[in-house]
């Protein structure tokens, strides 16, 4: 498909032509020959995040066949520039955010800043050509550009809802100091320096070669602590992706008798962000301290290593920890009968 765009001319701006294309990558082979292109919008988008990166992608599309479709924009003006994205994953009538098949938070879509305008409603066009009667998408807290995705969907034939989420985050300061002074709740830093001082509890980042038994420990306090089998199956995807991706810190904390608790966390080296994605403790343990001495030792980790945010996610008991929300706008598109 090729379309002429034409940008309006109220603002004066000059726009250099486009001629935008769209694609639909289907096989293995067709999304590796997108790393280029992909790589190169992930540089240009704002929005962009390791959930959305082609390398965190690629194991995704190779493990699960015919899952999967990536819809493609591309200035042909602009040889060949790929200027959207929009991975899709595909289950039982359902579509959404190609992400979704690892269960990962934060994986809408890709879109150069300069061509949302037109980008958007074609991408929202493509994806209605799939085979889905529910589509949802994530978001990664760009409001207005899933409100320019959603227009593109006719009240006739589709029902479009928004998808509000506030996920909790630290803005992280030069300091762990800093970081407790600011806390407005006094007793959630008492309760972390006082766990600070349990010496004999001890935090260790897991090296490549103690992943595996770590992810052992991790699974075996989820299955304690209630989780279902399908839970385990997809956490373990989930931390052997970002181990894959150069993306896993995974932190087990330890007494004289063996592990009591496991934190889990996707790093987005470019965007300077951690993820938390995980948590257990063993039985017998105060869970609350177990997670208060691991957090305080992972926060102050990801300051020494230069990270920005330490991003919650939307664990209500973490919240605590925050000194920010984050207001991520995802969507629900139903297809009508």
């Amino acid at each position: 498909m090729f379309y002429e765009h034409k940008p309006s001319l109220e603002n004066a701006k000059p726009v250099a032509p486009r001629r935008l294309q769209v694609t639909m990558a289907i096989t293995l082979d067709a999304f590796e020959n997108l790393r280029s292109g992909w790589k190169n919008l992930e540089t240009i988008d704002p929005n962009a995040t390791v959930f959305l990166s082609w390398s965190w992608m690629r194991r995704i599309m190779r493990d699960n066949p015919d899952a999967w479709r990536v819809l493609v924009v591309s200035d042909l003006a602009q040889n060949g520039q790929v200027v959207g994205l929009l991975p899709v994953g595909l289950k039982k009538g359902e579509a959404f955010g190609a992400s979704g098949l690892l269960g990962a938070e934060y994986g809408a879509l890709l879109c150069h800043p300069d061509y949302e305008a037109a980008v958007l409603p074609l991408l929202a066009k493509a994806v209605q050509t799939l085979e889905w009667t529910t589509l949802r998408v994530s978001g990664n807290g760009a409001q207005g550009r899933m409100r320019k995705f959603m227009a593109g969907f006719s009240s006739n034939v589709f029902r479009t809802a928004s998808l509000q989420k506030d996920s909790a985050q630290i803005v992280l300061p030069d300091s762990a100091e800093a970081y407790l002074k600011d806390l407005e709740d006094t007793s959630v830093a008492e309760h972390l320096v006082a766990m600070r001082k349990r010496r004999a509890w001890r935090s260790y980042v897991s090296e490549p070669e103690d992943v595996a038994t770590d992810l052992d420990f991790l699974m075996d306090m989820m299955l304690a602590e209630g989780a279902t089998e399908q839970a385990l199956v997809a956490m373990r995807a989930l931390l052997v992706n970002a181990q894959h991706s150069d993306a896993l810190f995974l932190v087990t904390l330890r007494d004289a008798d063996g592990p009591i608790g496991v934190l889990a966390h996707i790093l987005d080296h470019d965007l300077d962000r951690v993820h938390v994605v995980g948590f257990a403790a063993a039985q017998g343990v105060d869970r609350t301290d177990v997670r208060a001495k691991l957090h305080l030792d992972c926060v102050s980790w990801a300051i020494r290593h230069g990270f920005a945010v330490y991003d919650l996610g939307q664990d209500a008991d973490a919240a605590r920890y925050a000194n920010s929300m984050l207001n991520t706008s995802g969507a629900q598109i139903v297809r009508r009968g």
